[in-house]
């Protein structure tokens, strides 16, 4: 298993629980505002605050999927669900539901 940042953690789970998941992509702005990012970065004081940059290192994990777009669409993948699942089981962010 990969180790991710807070960060990258509460944002799969956020879209999880948005139920951003395979076909049901989003255009990545939108992804941004509905998973609340700014509240996010102020939140857990992520170091990486552009939220590009932490989208394309769940791309490069796999755990999310751009749809051969370029970059411009998102979702999570099966990979992306099975560990956001295994968060929630885990109750490691229990303000995020």
């Amino acid at each position: 298993m990969t180790a991710l940042t807070i960060c990258e953690e509460v944002l799969l789970l956020r879209m999880y629980n948005l139920r951003i998941i395979g076909m049901a992509y989003l255009p990545i702005w939108k992804v941004e505002a509905k998973t609340e990012w700014q509240n996010l970065v102020s939140k857990y004081q992520c170091p990486q605050s552009r939220f590009e940059r932490v989208l394309d290192r769940l791309f490069h994990y796999r755990l999310a999927y751009d749809h051969g777009k370029s970059k411009e669409v998102a979702s999570l993948t099966g990979s992306g669900v099975a560990y956001a699942m295994a968060l929630v089981k885990s109750a490691k962010y229990p303000d995020e539901k």
